[in-house]
């Protein structure tokens, strides 16, 4: 199949009266979470929404089988980071991998955080049944969608895949999955049926992964750690999460550290802090409504594909974040059972007097911190989001600097306006859309 057209954004110049806005990396994904707000749901329900649809027409990014990070804010002022990070299994044997983790395969498997995330994304304030939540990403894995620049490259660069993903989408054991998911509520995955098949599949495959490491899993919702830039707030996730990494290159920038010294120094001591040792594959999605919702949701199976493994009955790709963990005995990032990963990912909300102005994310692995950094900065100076994401920015990476392309990530803004209403902006670099709306 051809690959789809890409489209960009579908935003005015002249946000009055604008009530809500989303942003996403692929068409499908933005439109269906446009969709719910259409129905009445807030900013987490076309969050989750489209997050849903993204597991189903961007694979090679994420997958159900992925962990998930959001700050949400809701209309009385509050803010929740939700860790949605699952740990190793319990019956995992760091001895028995040698001296260095491997990237991809069933030893990578962690037990996946995402969808019992956007159960606590939706118990914070979303309205929508799962049935129509799901509803969106069900009827594309049965009918399939059509594959983005994006996806086709990453198939052109992984053959392995296209038995799964090559032809036209089309997914029906996903379908069932997402289907049960919508029926039952998240706990589906963890407790249910659905649990006991992928891992009899899982453990077929060589992972070690029980029922009981699915059902032991449970979200984190904390306090997201906060940093002030000049008469806002920053708000990210806090460990193990890399997201104070973005706090330290502010405060970096706004002492006059050259951006490549600031870049290079923070990665360096982010690695010794956290291990965390590659570039991943992520999706950001982004949006908010006239009432005081916002959500910054970053997912993702971590590298391209994830393990590289997907369990036949259920259809769910399961991620490689375990590839993440260190086995040097003196690391505070060592594999250990029940032990959770050091993370990339990292959503971020800016505040101003209180009010949620900024919900932005992005892909790029370990280099998140740096173009969260360049984006808000523009931000700042006044650029729209559309021109913010669609800037030029560099990456740093040990001494390689990338200037172009999936090296510099893909970024997703959602802004509040000066006259109150909302600008969004999708990177051209990825296949996305944002939209606003005022119906």
């Amino acid at each position: 199949m051809a690959p789809a057209p890409t489209t960009a954004t579908r935003t005015g110049r002249d946000t009055t009266g604008v009530r809500y806005a989303i942003a996403c990396p692929h068409p499908e994904a933005t439109l269906a979470g446009e969709d719910a707000f259409r129905s009445g749901g807030t900013a987490l329900d076309a969050a989750l929404a489209a997050a849903a649809v993204l597991t189903v027409v961007y694979p090679h990014m994420c997958a159900i089988g992925g962990d998930a990070m959001a700050l949400v804010a809701l209309p009385d002022g509050s803010v929740s980071a939700v860790v949605g990070a699952g740990a190793a299994p319990a019956a995992v044997d760091p001895e028995a991998l040698g001296e260095t983790m491997p990237w991809d395969g069933p030893h990578t498997i962690t037990v996946p955080g995402m969808v019992d995330a956007w159960g606590a994304i939706a118990r914070l304030g979303a309205t929508l049944p799962w049935v129509d939540l799901l509803g969106p990403a069900v009827a594309t894995a049965r009918e399939g969608a059509g594959i983005v620049p994006g996806l086709a490259r990453a198939l052109d660069a992984r053959p392995d895949m296209r038995a799964h993903f090559g032809e036209g989408l089309r997914q029906p054991a996903l379908a069932r999955t997402l289907q049960a998911i919508a029926d039952a509520g998240p706990r589906e995955l963890y407790e249910g049926p659905t649990a006991k098949v992928l891992v009899a599949g899982l453990q077929a495959a060589g992972c070690p992964i029980t029922r009981e490491d699915l059902a032991a899993h449970a979200t984190e919702l904390t306090t997201p750690v906060a940093a002030a830039l000049e008469d806002r707030e920053v708000l990210t996730t806090p460990r193990p999460t890399q997201g104070y990494v973005l706090h330290e290159i502010l405060a970096a920038l706004a002492d006059g550290e050259e951006p490549l010294d600031a870049f290079r120094r923070t990665a360096a001591e982010r690695d010794r802090r956290l291990a965390d040792p590659r570039r991943g594959d992520t999706v950001a999605i982004v949006a908010a409504d006239e009432d005081g919702h916002a959500v910054s949701l970053i997912q993702s199976v971590y590298g391209e594909f994830g393990a590289g493994i997907l369990e036949p009955a259920t259809g769910i790709l399961m991620h490689n974040r375990g590839a993440g963990f260190s086995l040097d005995p003196g690391s505070p990032n060592r594999l250990a059972p029940r032990r959770r990963p050091a993370h990339t990912l990292m959503p971020v909300l800016v505040r101003h007097r209180g009010e949620v102005v900024i919900a932005q994310g992005s892909m790029g692995g370990r280099a998140q911190p740096q173009i969260n950094a360049q984006v808000l900065l523009r931000l700042l100076a006044g650029d729209s989001a559309q021109a913010a994401v669609a800037a030029p920015r560099i990456v740093v990476d040990g001494e390689e600097v990338a200037h172009e392309g999936d090296g510099v990530g893909h970024a997703q803004v959602v802004r509040r306006a000066p006259d109150g209403g909302f600008d969004a902006g999708t990177d051209p670099r990825a296949d996305g859309l944002a939209v606003t709306g005022t119906a």
